[in-house]
């Protein structure tokens, strides 16, 4: 385990001082499968309540400030059988594509199930579940493999009806996406066909057996035109930097690295070099938020506007890290004392960004591009909350928004998908897959 610490190291070392050389020069209808029990979903649980520094291992969880991914850094901490560090890293990485959250949530769900820790567990699910259902990244396929792994997860947990919901919206997709081809449906739907046996549906299992053979002589619907990413919410953006930040961010790695060498040497890090890299932080943050103030008054062009308050909401999540100790130590203890504050902004930069790609939907050449752009980005608002990003953020509202552009979208004519729709039990809110058909019957917008 040393050894491979050590190999990261080195390559974290190496990474550095190519990194100061650039520096210088200068992102169908619900529950098909049963009836609906009035409390089958559990309450929402904040994702943030799992960050446990106790638990989180600080020589490996500050791999990120010392030049290293996010990604890398959770899948050397799922390596080292180190799922808190791992579940912390996932909780603050903001560039971490849909998918990959899924799949490496599931992982650590697995590995916390098998650590007897199910409350930790549960929550992993609940959140690969979320994405699953609301995300607007994902493709069908990749939600269906999800829900069935989702799925057999709870059902391990012993929680059958959570179990049962998973495999609804599973079902769903089978018979309504109409993005998957044929033999992806039936393998879907021979999944569910043993997924509910496992669980004593008997009922359920023997309606997916009738709904396989009927698929050879179902219709299979022509797939819609594909709206990938209308308002440019995936993938990279421009960055925001300039030769004072480059410096500062290589000042910060090559302090990080100084703590990082030592606690790999089974030490405790010098005062001094904790200290030299909480001046390093507080540095880097000061020339952050003057840089990005200052950019924002020089635009008034939504794209541009975007990319800065996707570099401050990167900075923001790394300063609400610190300040959580999501690093697994203390590190900047100043922070620690304004981190509700520091959330507060966190919340503010959100909202900002929100208004960015509003402006950015109204201004769309391709007029047909505005609702789905609007739609778009209500799913992705709500599921940053759901995943704990986006702190106190107007879930009712955004709920219903999002119902609101799925009407107009259905009213334009767009009859062939499945839209992500709204069941309100008081004081929770409920998010599931339906046709356009069926959208609004289960629950009223909130």
């Amino acid at each position: 385990m040393q050894s491979s610490r050590r190999g990261l190291f080195w390559v974290l070392l190496a990474l550095a001082a190519l990194l100061f050389v650039v520096a210088v020069g200068a992102a169908a209808t619900y529950l098909l499968l049963r009836d609906r029990p009035s409390q089958a979903a559990v309450a929402w649980q904040d994702p943030v309540t799992g960050i446990l520094p106790d638990k989180i291992a600080p020589d490996v969880a500050l791999y990120p400030l010392a030049g290293a991914s996010d990604r890398d850094t959770i899948d050397k901490a799922i390596d080292l059988d180190q799922p808190y560090t791992a579940y912390a890293t996932l909780f603050y990485a903001l560039d971490l594509p849909d998918a990959q959250r899924s799949g490496r949530l599931l992982d650590l769900a697995g590995r916390f199930q098998q650590a007897d820790d199910l409350a930790m567990a549960r929550l992993a699910y609940q959140q690969a579940f979320d994405i699953a259902v609301v995300s607007p990244e994902i493709s069908d396929p990749q939600r269906g493999d999800a829900l069935l792994s989702i799925g057999r997860g709870w059902a391990g947990l012993g929680q059958d009806e959570q179990a049962m919901i998973a495999y609804d919206q599973a079902y769903v997709l089978a018979l309504d996406s109409p993005f998957l081809q044929t033999a992806f449906r039936r393998e879907l739907l021979s999944g569910l066909v043993t997924a509910c046996e496992e669980i004593g549906r008997d009922q359920q299992a023997e309606q997916c057996r009738q709904q396989l053979g009927e698929l050879d002589q179902r219709a299979q619907p022509r797939p819609p035109a594909a709206v990938d990413d209308p308002i440019g919410l995936f993938g990279s953006h421009e960055p925001v930097s300039s030769e004072q930040i480059g410096l500062l961010e290589e000042a910060r790695r090559k302090a990080a690295l100084a703590v990082l060498v030592a606690l790999d040497g089974g030490q405790e890090p010098a005062q001094a070099e904790v200290d030299a890299l909480a001046q390093a932080l507080q540095a880097e943050d000061q020339a952050k938020l003057a840089l990005y103030g200052r950019e924002l008054s020089a635009t008034t062009q939504p794209g541009r506007r975007a990319d800065i308050h996707w570099a401050q909401l990167r900075w923001l999540m790394t300063k609400s890290k610190v300040a959580s100790k999501g690093f697994g130590r203390s590190l900047v203890p100043a922070w620690e004392a304004q981190a509700a504050d520091i959330r507060s902004e966190l919340s503010k930069a959100y909202e900002a960004l929100r208004f960015d790609y509003e402006d950015t939907v109204t201004s769309l050449p391709d007029a047909s591009l505005m609702e789905p752009g609007r739609y778009q980005l209500w799913q992705w608002l709500i599921l940053s909350g759901r995943l704990g990003q986006y702190p106190n953020h107007p879930e009712g509202q955004n709920a219903a928004k999002l119902q609101e552009a799925v009407h107009k979208l259905i009213a334009a004519g767009a009859q062939a998908r499945l839209y992500v729709d709204v069941r309100s039990d008081e004081p929770e809110l409920h998010y599931f897959l339906t046709s356009a058909a069926g959208y609004g019957q289960t629950a009223k917008a909130p």
